[in-house]
């Protein structure tokens, strides 16, 4: 199975880093993907996911210091594409990212998009001013499981990782 890297970041995520990089995945994926609906689903998850970093990683820690280093991927293998991403958190918002995540997980095609659609039309935000679509939407577009992993830092700092996996159609597999 052969795997081609088309992005890839570590570092301090600022809102001009973060602009290069979604044009960067823009390109490297209207090159690489001749399915214009797939190639949309891709670009509109990974932008979610790098604003998911730059919203979420820029936190300050007690010091007053931005969160440690983002990474992100965006990764093209001979059936599926996969865009990764890696962030800090307290430990607190690891379990309430973990049990948004398995609840989402657990919900079919169906049940995702109606419960995208009834969050869309409720006027009410989340305790951090926005809808909490984030990771619905990214389950809802690529039309399989977020797979995610967990690792404490500190007593009260862990670090996580989400992998999105968006399938190619079965006549544009390479072999």
């Amino acid at each position: 199975m052969s795997s081609s890297v088309l992005v890839s970041f570590k570092g301090p995520l600022d809102s001009m880093v973060l602009d290069i990089l979604i044009q960067s995945v823009e390109i490297k994926i209207r090159k690489a993907e001749e399915n214009k609906s797939l190639a949309g689903r891709i670009i509109r998850i990974a932008i979610e996911i790098l604003q998911n970093l730059y919203l979420h990683g820029r936190k300050p820690d007690l010091c007053n210091k931005p969160s440690k280093q983002v990474e992100f991927s965006l990764i093209q293998k001979s059936s599926t594409y996969a865009i990764r991403s890696l962030n800090h958190t307290n430990t607190a918002e690891a379990a309430r990212i973990r049990d948004r995540i398995d609840r989402i997980n657990g919900m079919s095609l169906e049940k995702r998009k109606d419960l995208y659609r009834k969050t869309l039309s409720n006027p009410g935000l989340s305790a951090t001013g926005r809808a909490g679509l984030g990771f619905l939407e990214i389950a809802r577009l690529s039309k399989n499981p977020l797979k995610y992993s967990f690792a404490p830092v500190s007593d009260d700092r862990v670090m996580y990782q989400i992998e999105v996996r968006l399938d190619k159609p079965p006549d544009k597999q390479r072999p």
